[in-house]
């Protein structure tokens, strides 16, 4: 099984992938649109580009489990949720997390809960603009 818009991961179905996200150097993400098959309620996927062998995937499979287990136990209103995390079984990891509001801008988010979280505030600060 692979990352390609009709396939299925659980109960999900990938539609389209959405961008490529920068994680620092030489470490990128694939992030892809998914709907739910039964809630058709809508989620994000983000895996690794481009999937490694599993030979080298050992130390940074453990730290992305780690950073998404740490994700899943946070609660804040300003933060998207993890629901699951996994493997394909060509190895490859991916998280899915619920989607985030389309279209809030930085200041709107800060302005509706007063400051970002620290977990958060690294997120953004990371991110690559375009």
């Amino acid at each position: 099984m692979s990352l390609a818009v009709g396939n299925r991961i659980g109960n999900y179905r990938i539609v389209r992938q959405l961008r490529d996200e920068r994680l620092g150097p030489g470490a990128q993400l694939a992030v892809f649109l998914l709907l739910h098959e039964h809630t058709r309620r809508e989620a994000e996927l983000r895996a690794p580009t481009p999937p490694q062998p599993a030979e080298l995937l050992a130390p940074p499979l453990a730290r992305f489990f780690q950073v998404a287990r740490g994700l899943a136990l946070v609660r804040d209103p300003g933060l998207i949720e993890v629901l699951d995390v996994d493997q394909l079984p060509s190895g490859q990891p991916y998280v899915i997390s619920e989607r985030p509001p389309s279209g809030e801008l930085l200041s709107a988010r800060i302005a509706r809960f007063g400051h970002l979280p620290e977990v958060q505030a690294i997120f953004v600060a990371t991110q690559d603009r375009k």
